[in-house]
């Protein structure tokens, strides 16, 4: 019961059954949100590819190309960036821009050159949702 949010239409998979099809391609394999994403693909039984910076550089336009030509994702969540934000601003500024700025701008063009659907996340160090406008 907790796999299928909706009601099924013809058969569903066992749980067990390998998941076919394009992938859920989810960055941040080593953080909390992205290995969540992963156990809930498990879960649900959707078939997932989990990528760390090594399989997939977000900001390194080549490398997202690379990942997205071999796995043919349906869509992308975006888990991955540098998340001590306000530690960040102060100690490590260049990797907090590569990563959450130009990391999401690069798959952001990635997945609207190929017509694949990207989720990302922010904080409320960024979005704090007072604002009117984009």
């Amino acid at each position: 019961p907790q796999r299928l949010e909706w009601p099924v239409h013809g058969t569903a998979p066992a749980a067990t059954d390998t998941p076919e099809g394009p992938p859920l391609l989810i960055t941040g394999a080593t953080g909390t949100l992205g290995r969540a994403f992963a156990r809930l693909c498990a879960l649900r039984g959707l078939p997932f590819r989990l990528v760390g910076r090594g399989e997939m550089d977000i900001a390194d336009p080549a490398s997202v190309d690379a990942a997205m030509d071999r796995w043919q994702p349906w869509a992308v969540v975006n888990a991955a960036g540098h998340v001590r934000v306000d530690a960040g601003e102060r100690e490590d500024g260049p990797r907090l821009w590569r990563e959450n700025v130009a990391g999401a701008a690069t798959l952001a063009h990635a997945c609207a050159r190929r017509g694949v659907r990207l989720l990302s996340f922010s904080s409320d160090l960024v979005f704090d949702g007072l604002a009117q406008r984009p």
